[in-house]
């Protein structure tokens, strides 16, 4: 979170998919990107997002996920949620998946 600050983002952060929510809701759906696990405890990634969707039809989710080349991760995300971010990854990395994200570039 440190890097997205250190180039202007505002940062809200989350231990887990549950709290993220809860602060989403905070905010009143106001996000314009959340950067999410796909496995977590409590809520998956893609429950997150479903959820979230419910807020914001808009908002876009850059999803991380440690299972490398695994298609039934990628088959469960739904289409036009944003980008996957394959561990590991640099700064430079997840920079341009936000941006790209944002942009709504596939």
């Amino acid at each position: 979170s440190n890097i997205l600050r250190k180039v202007g983002y505002n940062v809200v952060e989350a231990k887990d998919g549950m709290e993220a929510l809860e602060k989403a809701k905070e905010l009143g759906g106001d996000l314009d990107l959340v950067i999410s696990d796909v496995v977590m405890p409590r809520i998956n990634g893609p429950e997150l997002l479903e959820s979230l969707s419910e807020l914001n039809s808009e908002v876009k989710v850059v999803f991380i996920t440690g299972y490398a080349g695994d298609d039934m991760i990628a088959s469960q995300l739904p289409e036009g949620y944003g980008l996957l971010l394959e561990k590991p990854f640099g700064s430079a990395d997840l920079l341009a998946m936000i941006a790209k994200t944002i942009r709504g570039e596939d």
